[in-house]
């Protein structure tokens, strides 16, 4: 006897081309985060020395300084409010601290713009570049000497260089000069240089 058995049923195969993954965009690494601030850093302070120059012409140095601040502590409020509640991580100052912020203010934010200002009425904007640009120097010898930074050998010949560098620019300047200028603008690095240590003082020590 031939018994015939059904075939067993055929299973269609059923394929799916999932979607390709939607391409994101490359997402900036510290280090190039790093280089895009130093850049746009860079091209903003040395248009500084050009705006100060031409605008010095018209108004004196506290006012040009007062706008100045104005300026960037409107900047500054718009980011403080935008970035609200994202990566604050509140910090009880002591009173030290405090205090050193202040003098940061006043030998920074206000004797150094304002000297800056005053100087470039006499110099043209390559010699006060030039002048104001020992203040990195003045900053890594400091550091090293008054908080133990040491003098790394790197950070001292980097330094070098871009003092060169400035020197070379200021070299083809043909503006006025004269000691007065001069003065102011070597007064404003020492001035920087003293609010770039009390504020990196702040920075390393809050709430101590």
């Amino acid at each position: 006897m031939l018994v015939l058995s059904n075939p067993p049923p055929h299973h269609d195969r059923v394929t799916q081309t999932l979607p390709a993954p939607a391409a994101t965009a490359p997402r900036l690494t510290e280090s190039r985060k790093a280089a895009v601030a130093a850049a746009v850093t860079v091209v903003l302070w040395s248009s500084a020395f050009v705006a100060i120059r031409d605008v010095g012409h018209t108004l004196s140095a506290a006012p040009l300084a007062l706008i100045r601040l104005a300026v960037a502590s409107l900047a500054l409020t718009v980011l403080v409010v935008a970035t609200r509640g994202r990566r604050v991580v509140p910090v009880r100052l002591s009173r030290r601290t405090l205090g050193l912020i202040a003098a940061c203010g006043v030998l920074w934010l206000a004797g150094y713009t304002v000297a800056l200002n005053a100087g470039e009425q006499h110099v043209d904007a390559g010699t006060a570049a030039l002048l104001v640009n020992v203040a990195p120097l003045l900053i890594a010898f400091g550091a090293g000497l008054f908080l133990g930074e040491g003098f790394p050998r790197a950070l001292i010949a980097g330094s070098l260089v871009a003092l060169g560098g400035v020197a070379v620019i200021s070299l083809g300047s043909t503006g006025d000069r004269d000691w007065l200028g001069v003065a102011l603008c070597l007064l404003a690095a020492v001035l920087y240089t003293a609010g770039a240590l009390i504020r990196r003082s702040c920075c390393a020590s809050p709430t101590g």
